[in-house]
């Protein structure tokens, strides 16, 4: 993966300016750096009411376990979709590891379609995952959804919440290690500047992080 484009907004007065520039970024590489003028919890609500709708956690957890890289919210229909974008921001960063672990999918599905047409297929096809929330509901999709304007969206977990068909066990196994876990469709990156947010298409690039020792406070 290319290198994260890092843009600038040292004012709140700069914001709409910058939201044009950070779109740009969104949509020509899925991510981007936004460096702001603090790290107060107001100025991430600020940037992120600027870019849309919030859609909030209620608990904002953070583990030391590995976490593989995945979609935010992938459980969510169509009723209400996951959000088209994912804010983070860590201002207290004292660890050893916890590397965060990001993977542009649409460099990944450029390549098993050129590689492996069947594969693409088995992950291409309606229902080849599906995600259960509070042990009760399931929601279905393709792991690739191709949708009505022909952009492609990434939904895709790999932990105790899937559960997959027989027909498409395999596919998903091989995509995850082959691919998402293959350091060649990797980026990782240290949250090391507190005033940073980092901005990732949601339905394009997945995110996880390595494990990691010491004490960590994100927004």
């Amino acid at each position: 993966m290319e290198q994260i484009p890092l843009i600038y907004c040292h004012s709140l007065d700069k914001l709409n300016d910058s939201v044009l520039n950070i779109k740009s970024a969104i949509e020509d590489k899925g991510i981007s750096f936004l460096q702001v003028w603090d790290s107060d919890i107001s100025t991430l609500i600020t940037v992120s009411q600027a870019l849309g709708t919030i859609h909030a956690h209620v608990e904002n957890n953070v583990i030391e376990e590995v976490i593989f890289p995945h979609t935010d919210e992938a459980f969510q229909s169509t009723k209400m979709s996951p959000p088209k974008m994912v804010l983070l921001q860590y201002v207290e960063d004292n660890v050893k590891g916890g590397e965060l672990v990001l993977v542009d999918s649409k460099k990944v599905l450029e390549s098993i379609l050129d590689e492996r047409p069947k594969l693409a297929e088995i992950l291409m096809r309606p229902g080849c995952i599906s995600f259960c929330q509070n042990g009760e509901s399931f929601s279905s999709f393709p792991v690739y959804e191709r949708m009505s304007d022909d952009s492609i969206r990434v939904h895709f977990r790999y932990d105790s919440k899937v559960f997959v068909p027989d027909w498409s066990r395999e596919a998903i196994k091989f995509l995850h290690q082959n691919y998402h876990m293959n350091p060649e469709f990797q980026i990782k990156v240290i949250p090391d500047e507190k005033n940073q947010i980092l901005i990732l298409d949601n339905y394009r690039i997945l995110y996880g992080q390595d494990a990691f020792i010491g004490n960590r406070k994100m927004h």
